[in-house]
């Protein structure tokens, strides 16, 4: 971030919200590297506007700000830097809503810096033609775990036992031996365990390491949604679209 002696700001980020408050006119919130940054646009909300590509959501762009005395920053022009075109791809079209419903939702708090590289990480991937089903789960882990909802992938969660690992279920915090697997229900084939796992430990530089099957990724998918759900009475709407993708 650069700030100039005219009192205008640079930044550049991740449009992860646009709230109108008139008409025409929004207030943008961008996800940076430095954390979050909201802004009032004048009449970005008119397809006409020089602004309007600039602010649509998850596009990564840079704006420029003019800065008040009180803090206050108003958008004077914003340009495009990358995003991902998901019209002639519903499966990528799913994942953009997915992802954005995702940062919309777990993006307060702290830790913005590893929230932005997991963001990063997962639309570069999503640009590169990657599978997206697979990227939606590795983002989802990630929040999970910047959060402190992720589950104990290393051990038995309940005796700490790291042989005879043959279930997982959130509800009793991660990896289950096979002296403490309550349910059948809970048991997970061994691909199933590693999926788990590699999801909850690759960091964003490896989004397009593996790509997985559909029903292996919405099955963690819809795993982690529900634990979220549970802890913080967050439902994810988009999670039905990314089903039929």
């Amino acid at each position: 971030m650069a700030t100039s002696k005219t009192n205008i700001q640079t930044i550049d980020g991740y449009v992860i919200r646009i709230s109108p408050y008139k008409e025409n006119d929004a207030m943008v919130t961008v996800l940076t590297a430095d954390g979050i940054r909201s802004f009032s646009a004048r009449g970005v909300l008119k397809q006409t506007s020089k602004n309007y590509a600039s602010v649509q959501p998850l596009y990564y762009s840079r704006f420029s700000l003019s800065v008040s005395a009180s803090g206050g920053s108003s958008l004077k022009e914003g340009m495009i830097l990358q995003y991902v075109d998901g019209k002639s791809d519903f499966e990528r079209l799913a994942a953009i809503s997915f992802i954005l419903e995702l940062t919309q939702k777990m993006i307060e708090g702290e830790e913005h810096k590893t929230k932005y590289a997991l963001l990063d990480g997962a639309m570069k991937a999503l640009n590169s033609g990657f599978d997206p089903l697979t990227i939606c789960m590795i983002y989802f882990a990630g929040l999970l775990n910047v959060e402190g909802y992720g589950p104990n992938i290393d051990e038995c969660a309940v005796c700490g036992e790291k042989h005879n690992i043959v279930g997982f279920a959130f509800k009793d915090g991660g990896f289950l031996c096979q002296q403490h697997i309550e349910s059948e229900y809970y048991r997970k084939a061994s691909r199933e365990l590693k999926i788990i796992r590699y999801a909850f430990m690759v960091g964003p530089e490896n989004y397009t390491r593996i790509a997985f099957e559909k029903k292996e990724c919405l099955s963690l998918i819809r795993d982690m949604a529900d634990h979220l759900e549970t802890l913080t009475n967050t439902k994810l709407n988009s999670l039905l679209l990314l089903s039929k993708a």
